[in-house]
């Protein structure tokens, strides 16, 4: 037993040898910098915001931006709108038209002031919203350098040597409706050698204000119907917008082995188009999380419809196999059974050999002693 335990570690351990050889969802992040090279830094928090009012009200929220360079600016404030862009999570910052009314419902504590290094500013935006108004209305607010030249759209939440506080307000009007579908639930592949397995979930908005979608996917094992890791969707709590889709992407990378994100220094390893590059990890820690087999991820959504909590459910298969060790093991374990064979038969066949002459002397004397009795 002693000999077999070794012989399925050298084995195990050759194989591991051979096989090595984000509608628009706005991230709520706490704060937000932009920085030129000229110096010009700024950092603004919080980031969202997100205001709720009824029409022929108003309401207020504080924005607060620091100058996180070495020398004073005067900064200026102005007033954009943003929408979403595709189904990638980033925010269209564009600039007003003919029809945004809405945005000269707007106005602000102050436009223009010096902002000293290291000193937190906070100015007040205040809305009000008239008897008619209804639904959602997305605001960019523009802390800029004023130098007299209009800050100019872009499709990223800085603009021009500028950065923008996103304000996303709903007017809570009869025929506010706050409605989501998916539209998609799949896994990029149906089936892996190493994990991370990656799902995607595509929400659209057809209601006419924003919403937050929250939910898990539950991975489990089809044979036995127990879940083995809950992996949570929109963890960030971001916003999807009216008429717009957003696919959200969810990894589960919990296996032995899985492709990691590479790291020099502590740095993220990128390529050149911003992607992170990705090399497998064979972390022996992890050995007992071995994947093989069918799986199934059990997706469960909820968003708020403003009267209760509405969940969409959702279910797919797909199937681990690491079939490049596996087949490796499978040519060393084959190889080694020919050999433990091979040796059998021999060790046999030379047993049989060394019988051989013993029965011919055995033979010779018994003629010997025949051949002394007739004389």
């Amino acid at each position: 037993m002693r000999l077999l335990s070794g012989y399925r570690r050298a084995v195990l351990w050759l194989g591991v040898m051979i096989a090595v050889g984000v509608p628009l969802i706005v991230q709520p992040l706490s704060a937000y910098a932009a920085t030129d090279s000229a110096g010009f830094n700024l950092t603004i928090s919080p980031l969202p915001i997100s205001l709720k009012t009824k029409p022929g009200q108003t309401t207020t929220t504080p924005l607060s931006v620091q100058n996180t360079g070495s020398q004073p600016v005067q900064l200026r404030v102005s007033l954009m709108k943003f929408s979403a862009k595709n189904d990638t999570g980033e925010p269209v910052i564009q600039d007003p038209g003919p029809g945004d009314t809405y945005l000269k419902w707007v106005s602000f504590s102050k436009t223009s002031f010096l902002a000293n290094p290291g000193v937190l500013n906070t100015v007040t935006m205040t809305i009000k919203v008239p008897k008619d108004a209804g639904f959602g209305y997305y605001y960019a607010v523009m802390f800029s350098q004023d130098t007299g030249n209009q800050p100019k759209a872009t499709d990223r939440n800085t603009v021009n040597g500028a950065v923008a506080s996103l304000v996303l307000m709903e007017v809570d009007a009869p025929g506010l409706r706050r409605e989501l579908q998916v539209t998609s639930f799949t896994s990029t592949k149906k089936v892996y050698q190493y994990l991370p397995a990656t799902f995607t979930i595509t929400v659209k908005n057809t209601g006419n204000t924003h919403a937050v979608p929250q939910g898990n996917i539950f991975i489990g094992r089809t044979d036995d119907g127990n879940f083995i890791n809950t992996l949570p969707i929109n963890e960030e709590q971001g916003n999807v917008l009216p008429n717009s889709s957003r696919t959200f992407t969810v990894d589960w990378g919990n296996g032995f082995p899985s492709y990691e994100v590479k790291r020099q220094n502590g740095q993220i390893v990128s390529e050149q188009s911003g992607k992170p590059v990705k090399e497998l990890k064979w972390n022996l820690a992890n050995a007992d999380k071995l994947r093989f087999g069918k799986y199934m991820a059990s997706m469960t959504l909820v968003y708020d419809n403003g009267v209760q909590d509405v969940p969409i459910n959702g279910t797919l298969t797909f199937w681990v196999i690491p079939w490049i060790p596996i087949l490796i093991i499978i040519a060393i374990l084959a190889l080694l059974g020919f050999g433990i064979f091979a040796f059998v038969r021999g060790t046999y066949r030379r047993a049989k050999r060394l019988k051989r002459p013993s029965g011919k002397s055995n033979k010779s004397s018994s003629k010997k002693e025949q051949s002394g009795n007739e004389a």
